[in-house]
């Protein structure tokens, strides 16, 4: 009997010992993984801290102010930027071009000025765009290479064109660019056949390509008023 004791203390003894290596490799790796989210979010958020106005050290992805701004991170990546009214100015810098992993991107209603750089195309991940009411001036051919975009918001800027890559973009379904200074409608929009709403209000415009005509019935809403077309020329029941 005696022997069945110490035989079963041992036994005892074994199994916790090897539960609290279990549970003490387990907390290390936690930790291990942890840090190293920690440092990834870390160098992200140098990408765009000089932009949001703070430090080059601080974590972004513990800024939450309300429930409508915050920069959103998952798995050590920033994956949202909702940031608008918040006074920020200068040019959107060429580093955002960075978040690889961004999914949506809101900077509306700020003091953005200059073009939108040319690294926005690496954001091939990107589904939600909203720059509006800033004072930019260009939209980058690179925009094309947006392949998963869905909403895309530039109106009441300075744009002066629309690149002919837009055509790319075959997953939009809003594209607002009214009160900007846009002269011409590219050919190339007529190939985005899931467009719900496009919006062309308020520029410069002096006609509508064919293309853009053939995709009229299909739009739920189409506004191009207050443009410089002869409407004389167009025939209503093709708009």
């Amino acid at each position: 009997m005696k022997l069945y004791f110490i035989f079963s203390f041992i036994q005892v003894v074994l199994l916790y010992t090897t539960f609290a290596k279990n549970i003490q490799n387990i907390k290390r790796s936690g930790e291990v993984s942890s840090k190293s989210k920690r440092d990834e979010t870390s160098d992200e958020c140098k990408y765009i801290n000089s932009m949001i106005h703070k430090d080059e050290s601080f974590n972004c992805c513990e800024l939450n102010v309300k429930k409508y701004y915050k920069i959103t991170c998952e798995n050590g990546h920033i994956t949202e930027i909702v940031y608008p009214d918040q006074h920020l100015s200068g040019t959107i810098p060429e580093s955002i071009g960075k978040l690889t992993h961004l999914k949506k991107l809101w900077l509306h209603r700020d003091n953005f000025s200059g073009p939108i750089p040319e690294s926005i195309g690496n954001l091939t991940n990107l589904k939600d765009l909203r720059l509006s009411d800033n004072h930019l001036s260009s939209i980058p051919e690179s925009i094309g290479n947006l392949s998963k975009l869905e909403i895309l918001q530039i109106d009441n800027n300075e744009i002066n064109g629309i690149p002919e890559s837009i055509g790319k973009l075959t997953q939009l379904t809003d594209l607002i660019l009214r009160d900007n200074k846009i002269k011409s409608i590219p050919e190339s929009i007529g190939k985005l056949t899931h467009l719900e709403y496009l919006h062309l209000s308020n520029n410069y415009i002096r006609s509508i390509p064919e293309s853009v005509k053939e995709l009229l019935p299909n739009i739920e809403n189409f506004d191009i008023t207050n443009n410089c077309i002869d409407c004389s020329t167009l025939n209503n029941s093709e708009w």
